[in-house]
């Protein structure tokens, strides 16, 4: 019947509407996570070089860090004389 088509194609657009969606928040994430690694692995490389290995809290503390936080501790990173002054409070 015409009432049980348009039920179908309802559901279908749904179903194609919702599959979309799903998509562009994988994407989305797996962009913010692939930041999130690159920026970890720039301020792990920098801070390794300049001060040595790093101690298990040290990598602790930027495995737990925000983009943000990250990106702040990568500028620190140009005046810092210690790990600590890096990855502490600004």
């Amino acid at each position: 019947s015409a009432g049980e088509q348009l039920i179908q194609q309802g559901r279908q657009q749904g179903l194609q509407q919702g599959l979309q969606q799903g998509l562009q928040r994988g994407r989305d994430q797996g962009r913010h996570e692939g930041t999130l690694a690159a920026l970890r692995t720039m301020l792990r490389a920098q801070l390794t070089e300049r001060f040595g290995e790093l101690d298990a809290t040290d990598v602790e503390t930027i495995e737990a860090a925000t983009a943000p936080a990250l990106e702040q501790m990568l500028i620190r990173v140009l005046t810092a004389t210690s790990p600590d002054d890096v990855l502490g409070a600004p």
